[in-house]
């Protein structure tokens, strides 16, 4: 090909770019179907921005390194998670005038504490006598067990107690008497009580419920459930965990508001996405 041909390609080239750059802003080019794109930028002195993602599971890293980061004139921003177990911030976020490329950016994704998440399996269905039991002895310096007026039991008189548990049934009959008819049922009332002593009615789990947040009491309520002829099985349910999470969102968010509303320029509740070009 001559060199009055590729003057001639270089100049309809030209001209349809800069057709193109004059409708759209300047945000696209038309290139010939052979060319590739490649980016210079890995040869340069430094890069036109910086792009990382900084993840944390503790809060005061977080905080650190927003505070080492951000800037109002980026217009930093941050957003809590409502449930309180994470948090985003966009440190190039920009404005609605000037907005940035939003590629750097800190989360927090917190992580359930060991004993937490040992309560929640154990909270899942019922249990023989000796997983529960393991589940005391596991975390002994974190629960206490209850009476049903909240009087105090030693732990090793209590998981002696639920080491011999008594299930006792008794029939009982009910009956109903409406307007039109009469209905009559049995019912069996099961009994749980124990040689060893009086059974807890509760016991209570002091941890936090996620890495690096404040210590609460878990309350874990303790049922029997008993069928004929059947060991019995043991259940814990764990007492208000949604005023538990609530609560610990509530605390969350006050801590990094208190600690970022002077180094960022905007701080929400709630979360954001990416949307496409």
């Amino acid at each position: 090909m001559d060199a009055e041909a590729l003057k001639f390609i270089a100049a309809l080239t030209a001209g349809a770019a800069q057709t193109v750059n004059d409708k759209t802003g300047g945000i696209a080019t038309v290139l010939p179907d052979s060319t590739s794109l490649a980016s210079l930028e890995e040869f340069a002195d430094s890069p036109r921005f910086l792009r990382q993602e900084y993840t944390t599971e503790r809060p005061y890293d977080f905080i650190k390194y927003l505070i080492a980061h951000a800037s109002k004139e980026n217009h930093s921003a941050l957003y809590i998670h409502p449930l309180g177990a994470a948090a985003m911030a966009i440190i190039d976020h920009g404005d609605t005038p000037n907005p940035q490329w939003a590629h750097h950016r800190a989360v927090l994704a917190l992580r359930l504490t060991p004993a937490y998440l040992a309560a929640k399996n154990i909270c899942k269905g019922a249990h023989a006598q000796q997983t529960l039991i393991d589940f005391l002895q596991d975390w002994p310096t974190h629960i206490t067990a209850h009476a049903e007026d909240g009087k105090e039991i030693e732990l090793r008189q209590a998981i002696a107690a639920v080491r011999r548990v008594k299930i006792s049934a008794r029939a009982e009959s009910t009956t109903g008497i409406g307007n039109m008819n009469q209905n009559r049922t049995a019912m069996e009332s099961i009994e749980a009580s124990s040689e060893a002593g009086s059974l807890p009615a509760y016991f209570v789990m002091r941890t936090p419920l996620y890495v690096s947040t404040e210590d609460v009491d878990i309350v874990l309520h303790l049922s029997v459930r008993a069928e004929e002829g059947k060991p019995p099985l043991l259940a814990l349910r764990i007492v208000g965990e949604e005023t538990l999470a609530e609560n610990c969102a509530y605390e969350l968010e006050k801590r990094l508001i208190a600690a970022l509303k002077d180094s960022l320029k905007n701080i929400f509740v709630g979360t954001v996405e990416r949307a496409k070009p």
